[in-house]
């Protein structure tokens, strides 16, 4: 054997019989105990000591918006402001530091005394082009200077307000897009940061910009199933290519489609009316349109990753004339509001959920955003864990990136106001490691500490920090040794 391609993980916690993993271009070659694996490759191999520490498989985040996360490591971020006021007092401190439009992230309202509007950011930018986007991205509020610069999607905004719903505040980086050194370096740093967190495959959400930014970046990122918006997404039928194409770094999966909103911007589409203000949130699309959309991907034997929060929403999907087996593993994103019925029929059609336990941890408590939008009632339908793996329907874990830091996951997945919804850390970590792996056809490869498998490997501490993390046999963050 040649000891120069060789990696040694020694004294981790694998399972009750094994404690090393030999790693060799780039798959995991053999797993056992370390002193018989060091008689078979003798003493001229790198070594690590996990110190005790437990060996998992690389994590898989099953929703995540990468080049925005990254792109917003430069912008204003607005996630620690306590009120509407606050969030200008950030924006004010970015005029001299950005050029042209300033775009702030992450505002979550639900708790604060009083609304950002238009007329606040008109007062303290009147020259300048400002957008604020809360954390759920459905909802975007900009002052006159950056309204005047926003072509097309009427229907989605409020002039008056300054308000922009669902289209335009999804897709502000293509209404605004970042010159291509900005987006490269954007792929760099959010996908270092996500591999520092255990991060070893994400499940994107991309234009057709940010997939030809991946294909030309040459650093070290996370791998990426892409799944591309409904405008690029047409493309892919058109040219012939189905789920997979690509390479074990990059594949097209299928297409995004955004059928409802958010309770944040209570644009989810419920059943019933919001319990704090008018309406019942609002679908994107009718029945013919999904169902169009459902037939191109069957033609080409696509992937529909569907985002549906309300209950009325997810009837919708689950609705859907899907083949018996649901060979290309449709799927629905996020699937919140879930009554027993809808679990029932979710199972029936062999639809696969892609879950964000980490709502639960931020908005999840008695008196918290879900209570005050949906009431108590709702308030237990709402990201249910348990019953959905009682019921044996296959799902992954992902972060939506808010924030994608882990912890908040595995918090969030014990959190629930209903002890039968909640999940253990263990089982939490199958489900977002081998559940996500099954998500994107990618479970003989990654997913599990397998002989043969490729080698993506994140040690954990007992507070279930990464401090190591593997991604193709070599090691991209290390806090263990110095």
């Amino acid at each position: 054997m040649d000891p120069s391609v060789f990696l040694l993980l020694k004294n981790g916690k694998i399972d009750k019989d094994n404690d090393a993993i030999l790693i060799a271009k780039g798959k995991i070659v053999r797993i056992g105990r370390g002193e018989q694996i060091e008689k078979v490759v003798g003493g001229e191999v790198r070594r690590v000591d996990l110190k005790g520490n437990r060996v998992i498989p690389g994590l898989i985040d099953s929703h995540t918006h990468l080049i925005p996360y990254g792109l917003e490591k430069n912008r204003p971020d607005l996630s620690k402001a306590r009120s509407a006021k606050e969030v200008v007092e950030i924006l004010k401190g970015y005029e001299r530091k950005l050029e042209g439009v300033i775009i702030g992230h992450g505002f979550d309202d639900s708790s604060w005394p009083d609304r950002l509007t238009r007329e606040l950011l008109d007062q303290a930018f009147p020259d300048r082009p400002v957008l604020a986007r809360r954390i759920c991205g459905h909802l975007t509020v900009a002052n006159l200077k950056a309204l005047e610069l926003i072509r097309g999607y009427h229907r989605y905004i409020d002039h008056d307000q300054g308000i922009l719903l669902e289209r335009p505040s999804l897709e502000l980086e293509r209404i605004f897009p970042p010159p291509e050194d900005e987006m490269m370096e954007a792929i760099g740093r959010g996908g270092e940061e996500l591999l520092r967190l255990g991060i070893t495959t994400i499940h994107d959400i991309v234009t057709g910009d940010y997939l030809h930014g991946y294909q030309r970046f040459k650093g070290v990122r996370p791998r990426v199933r892409a799944y591309l918006l409904k405008g690029w997404g047409r493309s892919l039928s058109r040219l012939g290519l189905s789920s997979g194409f690509g390479d074990d770094h990059l594949k097209v999966m299928g297409i995004k489609l955004f059928l409802d909103g958010s309770v944040g911007a209570r644009t989810a589409a419920m059943s019933s009316p919001y319990r704090d203000r008018r309406g019942k949130g609002r679908l994107l699309m009718g029945r013919r349109e999904l169902n169009h959309w459902l037939k191109v991907a069957e033609a080409g034997s696509l992937q529909l990753m569907i985002h549906a929060i309300g209950d009325r929403a997810i009837r919708m999907v689950a609705e859907l004339p899907i083949p018996s087996g649901n060979p290309n593993r449709h799927r629905i994103e996020h699937a919140e509001v879930l009554t027993d019925e809808l679990i029932f029929q979710i199972k029936k059609k062999g639809l696969l959920l892609s879950l964000q336990p980490n709502f639960t941890h931020f908005w999840g408590r008695p008196g918290g955003l879900y209570d005050r939008a949906l009431g108590r009632f709702r308030l237990g339908l709402m990201n249910r864990l348990g019953s959905i793996m009682r019921m044996g329907i296959r799902f992954g874990i992902g972060t939506d990136l808010l924030p994608p830091d882990p912890k908040y996951v595995i918090k969030g997945a014990g959190e629930h106001i209903k002890k039968g919804e909640r999940l253990s850390p263990d089982t939490l970590i199958r489900y977002y490691t081998e559940g996500g792996s099954y998500l994107a056809f990618d479970e003989d490869r990654l997913g599990r500490l397998k002989e043969g498998y490729l080698a993506d490997i994140t040690v954990l501490d007992e507070d279930n920090k990464a401090l190591l993390t593997i991604l193709a046999g070599e090691i991209v963050h290390n806090s263990l040794e110095p």
